[in-house]
């Protein structure tokens, strides 16, 4: 039977991942419409008994401005945890070198500034960097000064598995802190059912044959 995230009645995405350990929860649930930090939050309980050393260590971002990023990015996560190290690579960041995607941004002509090591931007006072970092094992850090101010509840830095999450997600963030341009508004409204990637369902599976897995032991 494929895994699925299943929708309580008030939006929230709850998955029970079987096979590797019972108490296990992913959670993603709507923030308020007013929320500045983000549109959906991602949380867990529980510790996968078949997650590797230092898993904990690249948990993805906190809030997430669109429900899509913050499923894969959890899947991306535990699938890690099971000792299945997501294929980062060496990314390129020279070719996200200029305007921004998201639409508003690119209306004001809002830019990322490449480096060796990351990205870069300044809007109106606020800077957001992008950078790559290999320990415990690959991932992608989005740090923020913000013209208005931060506090730990901003949940800075944020940390993701996908370069082009981190870039999207950042750029949406500035439209809604700044401009107050929602990127969705959550209802609270049940969603379908919805099956996990084909490669976090290999993961499962793989659980129970532990040689299959391999160590993200650097």
């Amino acid at each position: 039977m494929t895994t699925q995230w299943i929708s309580d009645q008030y939006g929230t995405y709850n998955l029970f991942p079987e096979g590797i350990a019972e108490d296990v929860h992913l959670i993603i649930q709507a923030r308020r419409p007013y929320c500045d930090r983000g549109h959906w939050e991602f949380f867990f309980n529980g510790c996968p008994s078949k997650m590797v050393e230092g898993a904990f260590f690249t948990v993805p971002s906190y809030y997430y401005m669109r429900r899509e990023t913050a499923i894969e990015e959890a899947e991306l996560w535990l699938r890690q945890t099971l000792g299945y190290p997501s294929n980062i690579g060496s990314p390129d960041f020279k070719k996200f070198d200029g305007l921004f995607n998201q639409a508003d941004g690119k209306s004001k002509e809002w830019s990322w500034t490449a480096h060796c090591n990351g990205l870069e931007t300044y809007v109106d006072g606020n800077i957001l960097s992008i950078s790559h970092k290999d320990e415990p094992h690959p991932h992608f850090v989005l740090e923020a000064i913000l013209e208005d101010g931060l506090d730990h509840s901003d949940k800075f830095p944020r940390k993701y598995l996908s370069l082009d999450h981190a870039i999207q997600e950042a750029e949406d963030f500035l439209a809604w802190r700044i401009l107050k341009i929602p990127t969705e508004i959550p209802a609270p409204t049940a969603f379908p059912e919805r099956n996990v990637s084909p490669a976090l369902e290999e993961a499962l599976t793989g659980a129970f044959f532990p040689k299959k897995r391999v160590s993200l032991k650097l």
